[in-house]
């Protein structure tokens, strides 16, 4: 297991930001990077890697690139199978058996006539069998006329055969292959998991009538849309007025001026300790939710609209006091909006439910309404003429 830094560099003339991100990796595995579809940047970028994010991965990726996502895999090594066995099979055992047959077998008969007549017959059994006779009158002189036929037949009786079972042409082994384990591929996005979620509530009074009517209908209790109640949620019926709010049908977008589906206006929560700088790179501590951007084509330019922000309570460390906000308009990190502007601090305190099958994932949330974001923009600055960015600053 380690612990491993993604940094994306934006190369761009006079920009230079760095997005960091830490990971823990055990065992092989790959991740997607990429930037969000929102974002201004237009790169090219780099993307470094390892222990410290030093070593260059992706070098002058273009935006398409880094929106459609990079893959990087991380300690994969290939694995040797199956273990090389080249086994020479000699059976050349060269049975150069020489079979020396010498039959010499020389029988001497010698039979001696005691009349000076001795005829020696000296036959030597041999291949072939000369039978040799001589006579001789006188003293007997043996006249051994065996000439032994001593053939040695040196025959061998195979001629040596080297048969060598080896990798060149007979029959081979396997040739030895070096397998790559495959690595799984995570279905999930490039860390940080976890977003914060901005709900643009539209205060024309269309809206506001579909919104005030599907409350009332479903068991809201004390809000029915903030035109409509006067203010934001709040008091003791809040966590269940939210919950029937977080499940109207518009926020996943497409219905008169609720435009835009809201699990698109999300901004990534920073899970590595210390600091940082968001996708925009704007400064960015743990716990906090990098720059939203809102454009005038996500939202209606020429109406107002009441923002609030969606936290789950997971992604902050599973514990929330209170988050401070920046807020501007038309450029990120521009806090001409709210600066460190602190939500109610009663809301900010209260679990939110939100359930399966709504526009942003399940789970325990808290909502933060903070007066600097509601009624945006002013009526005397109708329409919007620029994009909206809001973003976490502190995390209590």
């Amino acid at each position: 297991m380690s612990l491993e830094t993604i940094l994306v560099v934006n190369t761009a003339s006079g920009c230079d930001t760095v997005v960091e991100q830490q990971i823990t990796v055990s065992g092989p595995s790959c991740w997607i990077v990429r930037i969000p579809t929102a974002s201004d940047a237009i790169g090219p970028f780099d993307v470094y890697v390892g222990s410290t994010g030093t070593t260059a991965y992706f070098t002058g990726q273009t935006r398409t690139q880094m929106i459609n996502g990079v893959v990087i895999c991380l300690n994969t090594s290939p694995t040797p199978t199956p273990t090389p066995s080249i086994t020479p099979t000699n059976t050349s055992t060269p049975t150069t058996t020489p079979t020396n047959t010498s039959t010499n077998t020389p029988t001497p008969t010698n039979t001696s006539t005691n009349t000076p007549t001795q005829t020696p017959t000296n036959t030597a059994t041999n291949t072939p069998t000369p039978t040799n006779t001589q006579t001789s009158t006188n003293t007997p002189t043996p006249t051994n006329t065996s000439t032994p036929t001593t053939t040695p037949t040196n025959t061998p009786s195979a001629t040596p055969t080297m048969t060598q079972t080896s990798s060149v042409g007979l029959t081979q082994t396997p040739t030895p292959s070096y397998t790559s384990t495959p690595t799984p591929t995570p279905t999930a996005t490039t860390p940080p998991s976890f977003s914060a979620y901005i709900f643009p509530e539209p205060q024309d009074s269309v809206s506001q009538n579909n919104l005030g009517s599907y409350l009332f209908t479903n068991g809201s209790i004390n809000y029915w849309g903030y035109a409509n109640s006067g203010t934001y949620p709040a008091g003791p019926n809040y966590s269940n007025d939210l919950n029937v709010y977080v499940q109207y049908s518009g926020w996943t977008g497409g219905s008169g001026n609720f435009i835009t589906n809201v699990a698109s206006l999300s901004g990534d929560i920073r899970q590595s300790v210390g600091s940082g700088v968001d996708s925009y790179g704007c400064p960015q501590s743990q716990y906090t939710f990098g720059s939203v951007r809102v454009t005038t084509a996500q939202v209606n330019p020429t109406i107002q609209y009441v923002y609030s922000v969606w936290i789950p309570l997971v992604g902050v460390g599973g514990t929330l006091i209170n988050m401070t906000l920046d807020a501007g308009y038309g450029s990120p990190c521009v806090a001409d909006i709210t600066n460190g502007g602190v939500p109610d601090s009663i809301n900010a305190a209260v679990n939110v439910t939100v359930p399966s099958g709504c526009a942003i994932p399940a789970g325990i949330y808290r909502v933060l309404w903070i007066t600097e974001l509601i009624n945006l923009p002013a009526i005397a600055n109708l329409p919007l003429g620029s994009s909206v960015f809001i973003k976490g600053e502190s995390k209590t």
